[in-house]
C-alpha cells in the first residue's frame, strides 16, 4: 500500500536494519515492495539542505520505533526510477 502525508511517501511493507538508504529499483523490490512488515519510505535529494538535515532525525526515530515499522530513505535524483 502506498500513499502520502505532508510529501512523505508511505509504504506499509521491510529489511533488514531498521533504517536503510535504497540505491535501486531492485533494492526497493526486494527490501520494501516484497516485504510483510510496515515501512516509512522518505524521499529526499543530496542537494536538499531540509532532505539532509531531516534524514539523523529520521534515523532516530528508526531506533525509537524499532519493532513498530521500518524506515527508509530514497534519493530520487540517484533513483529515478523509484520516484
Amino acid at each position: 500500500m502506498l500513499f502520502t502525508i505532508y510529501g512523505v511517501l508511505v509504504v506499509y511493507t521491510a529489511a533488514a536494519s531498521n533504517f536503510v538508504e535504497v540505491h535501486s529499483d531492485a533494492e526497493y523490490n526486494q527490501l520494501i515492495r516484497d516485504s510483510d512488515e510496515r515501512w516509512l519510505v522518505t524521499l529526499g535529494a543530496s542537494f536538499c539542505g531540509a532532505c539532509k538535515s531531516a534524514k539523523p532525525e529520521l534515523e532516530k526515530a528508526a531506533a525509537t520505533m524499532e519493532g513498530d515499522v521500518k524506515f527508509a530513505y530514497i534519493d530520487y535524483k540517484a533513483t529515478p526510477e523509484l520516484s
